[in-house]
């Protein structure tokens, strides 16, 4: 899945191709096809994401919302180059290129009214400069998630997403399993840091990730070791990958 990171940089490269184009518009999806045709001649005043959701803001007033989950993509194709249909979801015609939007897999028309209520429904975005670190933090201390869950829970901060929150709790050196509203002021300045560097890590890196504990369950620690584990809580379930040595808080001491 596309995290803030890879949607950041795919939304400055549909910056670079669209902003201030004329553009003609088609879709063979019912629920795009009807303001896609309405808005063919529009010109493409904005494009800016939040988290992992992209808007692309027409002169004509509607903004076209997307958010790419597991399948979605953005690609540029020569003009006249024939695209299968069932692909493309969407396609933006600049005359010698078309941008096309392959697979979705949320694509929607909206008014600026709804966007700003989807925008308003989603916490600080994590890759804003300069970072919203007061309002992380109070949100985060207002959870009382187990912290790996409360990092996925885009309402408190958006573009974390399954592989950057089992890096940052690694870097930052947190057990997944404790509450949010539980770290300590050190602990939470070790994770401010580390969202910071591991989101924009992968960002320098052209959206790649480098797995230090992700998906390498079994494998040893490149710190201690120690075997990777893999563990899956409530609510959503979704894997996190730590190392139980160097991320384990230990018991108290009785004397």
């Amino acid at each position: 899945m596309s995290e803030g990171p890879q949607v950041l940089i795919r939304t400055e490269w549909l910056r670079r191709w669209l902003v201030g184009q004329t553009v003609v518009m088609a879709s063979t999806r019912d629920t795009l096809a009807g303001e896609a045709n309405a808005n063919s001649g529009s010109r493409i005043d904005r494009v800016d994401c939040v988290g992992k959701h992209i808007f692309l803001r027409f002169t004509s007033g509607c903004v076209l919302h997307n958010h790419l989950l597991m399948k979605g993509r953005w690609r540029k194709y020569p003009g006249g180059m024939l695209i299968p249909p069932d692909d493309a979801w969407i396609q933006i015609d600049r005359g010698e290129s078309v941008i096309c939007n392959l697979h979705g897999q949320m694509l929607e028309w909206m008014s600026e009214d709804e966007a700003r209520q989807v925008i308003a429904s989603l916490g600080p975005d994590a890759l804003k400069q300069p970072y919203p670190l007061d309002q992380i933090e109070r949100n985060l201390i207002r959870s009382t998630l187990p912290i790996t869950e409360a990092l996925l829970d885009q309402a408190l901060l958006s573009g974390i997403g399954n592989t950057a929150r089992s890096e940052i709790l690694f870097t930052a050196q947190l057990d997944p399993r404790k509450q949010s509203c539980d770290l300590t002021p050190g602990e939470m300045e070790r994770l401010h840091e580390q969202i910071v560097d591991i989101l924009w890590e992968s960002y320098r890196s052209g959206g790649r990730w480098r797995h230090r504990v992700y998906r390498r369950n079994g494998e040893p620690c490149v710190e201690c070791g120690a075997p990777i584990e893999m563990i899956r809580l409530a609510p959503t379930r979704r894997s996190t990958y730590y190392c139980p040595s160097c991320q384990t808080e230990p018991l108290p001491s009785l004397f």
